[in-house]
C-alpha cells in the first residue's frame, strides 16, 4: 500500500463533484497546475490534497477558482516550440520607395 495519496476534487455547477485519485504526487500536482478552463465555462473550483497516510496528515493543499481568465496584455506575443515565450518583434518602418517632396 502507498504511504502517500493525492486527490483532485472538481466542484462544478449544480453541485456536481468529481474526484481523481493519484498515487504519484508530482503528476497529480502537474495536472492541478495545468487546470485553467476556458472563457465561457461555468464557474467551478478545483481542490488539490496530498495526504500522508502514515502520519494521517495533509502535506499539501491548494484551491483555485476556474476559469482563470488571463489578461491578454500580460501574455507573451507568441511561443517558440521547444524554446518558450517570445517577445513581440520591434516594428520597422518600411520605405516603400515613394518619395514625397
Amino acid at each position: 500500500m502507498k504511504d502517500k495519496l493525492s486527490i483532485l476534487i472538481m466542484e462544478g455547477p449544480d453541485d456536481k463533484i468529481a474526484f481523481e485519485l493519484y498515487k504519484d504526487g508530482p503528476k497529480a500536482l502537474e495536472a492541478f497546475s495545468n487546470l485553467a478552463g476556458k472563457d465561457g465555462d461555468p464557474k467551478s473550483r478545483a481542490t488539490f490534497l496530498h495526504l500522508d497516510q502514515t502520519n494521517g496528515e495533509i502535506i499539501h493543499h491548494e484551491v483555485k477558482e476556474l476559469p482563470i481568465i488571463k489578461d491578454p496584455k500580460d501574455e507573451p506575443w507568441g511561443h517558440e516550440l521547444g524554446v518558450g515565450p517570445i517577445e513581440k518583434p520591434k516594428e520597422i518602418e518600411k520605405d516603400n520607395g515613394n518619395a514625397e517632396d
